[in-house]
Formats: C-alpha cells, sequence, structure tokens
C-alpha cells in the first residue's frame, strides 16, 4: 500500500510503501511449530485460548488469523486445534469428565446431533415377486400407503 503524506496546500511531499498492521510473531510455520509443541508438552489439558497465550498472541481470533497467512501456516493451525479437539474428544471416554461441557466444547469444534430420519419419513418398500406385478407393503407405523390408503377411505 503507498501512503502519501500531503501538506496543507495538498502538494505531496513523500511516498512511502508500508504493510498495515502489526508485524507477524512467526515469520516461519516451523518456528511456530516449536512453541506449539512445547505448549502441547507443557499441559495436561489443552485449550484453543491456553494454545494462543502460548504462542504470545492476544485473541483466539489472532490465531485463527494465521491460518489465512499461507498454506504451511494454515496447515500448522489446523493440525494444533485438532490436537485440541482430540483431547476433548478423548474427555468424552473419561469418566470423572464433565459430559456436558465436553460436548459443548466439542461443539465448537462443529460435532453436532446427527439426526436420522425417522421411518415414517421413508417412502414404502416395493416387493417384486416372479409373475412381474408390483405388490406395495406398507412401512409399520406409517399409515395407509398406496391402494390401502384408498381402501381406507373406502371403509
Amino acid at each position: 500500500m503507498t501512503c502519501t503524506l500531503a501538506s496543507q496546500s495538498g502538494r505531496k511531499q513523500s511516498q512511502r510503501r508500508h504493510r498495515l498492521g502489526r508485524p507477524r510473531r512467526y515469520e516461519t510455520p516451523e518456528q511456530m511449530q516449536e512453541v506449539i509443541d512445547a505448549y502441547f508438552a507443557s499441559v495436561a489439558r489443552p485449550t484453543i485460548t491456553g494454545l494462543a497465550i502460548a504462542l504470545g498472541l492476544t485473541s483466539r481470533q489472532a490465531l485463527l488469523n494465521y491460518e489465512g497467512y499461507s498454506p504451511e501456516f494454515s496447515d500448522t493451525t489446523k493440525r494444533a486445534k485438532l490436537r485440541v479437539e482430540h483431547e476433548y474428544e478423548l474427555l468424552l471416554r473419561d469418566p470423572t469428565a464433565k459430559p456436558a461441557a465436553v460436548i459443548f466444547a466439542l461443539k465448537n469444534f462443529g460435532w453436532g446431533k446427527r439426526q436420522e430420519p425417522a421411518a415414517t419419513d421413508l417412502p414404502p418398500i416395493q416387493m417384486i415377486f416372479n409373475d412381474g406385478g408390483p405388490a406395495s407393503v406398507p412401512v409399520p407405523g406409517a399409515g395407509p400407503q398406496g391402494s390401502d390408503r384408498a381402501a381406507a377411505e373406502d371403509a
């Protein structure tokens, strides 16, 4: 970006090129990885904010910003976040852990309740016999289907 300084009369006094914002704390992903490895070796229960603090960053968002600097930084930060997520996943098997807190943390990593379709949402099953004629078989609990519906309405 070019920054132009002007006098009160509007004439250009000087131009200089500079980057906006604070310079990055880590110039290479390898530098960052060393600190990440030291953090995981020093704590029993790693967290994303703890990781950001160990990296000397001022916020969780600053850690997430490193993902956008280059594919190498993206891989480094995503792998570190995955290690934290893995620790929470292991806590699901820990009988002393509070499951609600662990589930809440995992939801922040994108985990969620998967909804299965109900049996009533499924179409009727078609059975084909050797004589070539289809026969509609109702799904239990799904109510009248096809020609059975017409028969039920006539009754």
